[in-house]
């Protein structure tokens, strides 16, 4: 996601047609919407792997078009994962792993209260009623 959070998009590692080393292509962005050179792009937090706010690369330039419906960019990834041997990551006096507070972002989703975790919205302590096999 851009680090305003208005466009999401998937990044994926692709490899050069003539086999140089491995770029980044994110994907999905939405027909109407463009990304200009030089945008930071970050983690979203949403696929639960990685924390929210992790810088991941700038788009260098649009790539081919692939579908009518949706755009595709080049990244210069700010890191080369495969050359990480070890990562250590600190947070200090933080009880969340919420990493968009140190690039000023807000977080546009609102967390879960604590009991509402299932999908049916039970209190805790209550039986549920009237689902198939209950």
């Amino acid at each position: 996601m851009t680090l305003d959070g208005s466009i999401y998009g998937l990044v994926q590692a692709s490899q050069g047609r003539f086999r140089e080393e491995t770029q980044l292509l994110v994907d999905g962005i939405p027909f109407y919407q463009r990304l200009n050179s030089g945008t930071i792009l970050v983690t979203s937090g949403l696929g639960g792997v990685f924390p929210r706010g992790i810088p991941i690369g700038s788009v260098e330039r649009e790539a081919e078009a692939r579908a009518g419906w949706s755009r595709s960019y080049w990244l210069r990834p700010f890191v080369e994962p495969g050359q990480a041997t070890h990562v250590l990551a600190l947070v200090s006096g933080s009880e969340t792993l919420d990493g968009s507070a140190w690039w000023g972002l807000e977080d546009s989703i609102s967390p879960v209260a604590p009991g509402r975790e299932g999908s049916r919205g039970n209190d805790p302590g209550e039986t549920p009623t009237g689902g198939p096999g209950w």
